[in-house]
């Protein structure tokens, strides 16, 4: 009797044994699932990332704006200063240029000026003018060569409104001398004028050789208008 018992109850914790080996899978706990984030905590974190890289992305072209820039800068500000100092360089040199167009002019007419005062001769009055001249003229015959013999005043003339003021002059010389003499009268200032030429050979002398020879010369200039 009492081995029949144990031979159930062996037969009754066998089949609870094999169910509750059956029931253990069931019975595991289940493995924790990560928790799903919500969408708009997606959606902020992807904006939050790209706001990050825009910054840094600024902050990288600021700096490198700065670094190439601030160089640019400073080579703008030197070509401003000096495209400044060439303008005022320019225009300086036009006002030199305009002044000297000025002073040129004031220079060509001055010339001008001393060139017309140069045509005529010295003096405000008849009388002076002949004294220059004949003073002058004797210098000449002295540097050609020959001897004043006597020297007056012509009387004077007026000739299309200009004064006409000569002196006469006779002179002892060669032909050399007669020579010398005209050619310092052409080229004299002022301007200078042949009016009468007599030439007598001397007795003893042969003109136009190496005889002295008497010449009677009237030269004559103007005087400047008033």
């Amino acid at each position: 009797m009492r081995s029949a018992k144990w031979s159930v109850f062996a037969s009754v914790r066998k089949s609870s044994t094999r169910r509750n080996r059956n029931a253990a899978p069931w019975r595991k706990k289940p493995e924790r699932q990560p928790t799903a984030q919500p969408r708009w905590w997606k959606r902020t974190s992807m904006t939050k990332s790209r706001a990050l890289a825009l910054g840094l992305l600024v902050l990288a072209l600021l700096s490198g704006g700065l670094l190439l820039g601030y160089p640019l800068l400073l080579l703008l500000n030197g070509a401003a200063e000096d495209i400044d100092d060439l303008l005022f360089r320019t225009q300086r040199l036009r006002n030199i240029a305009a002044s000297a167009e000025s002073w040129h002019s004031r220079a060509e007419a001055i010339r001008r000026q001393v060139a017309e005062e140069e045509q005529f001769l010295d003096g405000n009055t008849p009388a002076l003018a002949a004294a220059t001249l004949q003073a002058n003229l004797k210098e000449m015959i002295g540097t050609a060569g020959g001897t004043v013999s006597s020297s007056q005043a012509t009387p004077v003339k007026e000739e299309q409104g200009f004064t006409r003021v000569g002196v006469r002059t006779v002179l002892t010389g060669g032909i050399t001398t007669l020579r010398d003499l005209l050619y310092a009268v052409e080229s004299s200032r002022p301007f200078l004028l042949v009016g009468n030429l007599n030439i007598t050979p001397q007795r003893g002398g042969v003109a136009g050789k190496k005889g002295l020879m008497t010449m009677d010369i009237e030269i004559y200039g103007y005087l400047k208008p008033q």
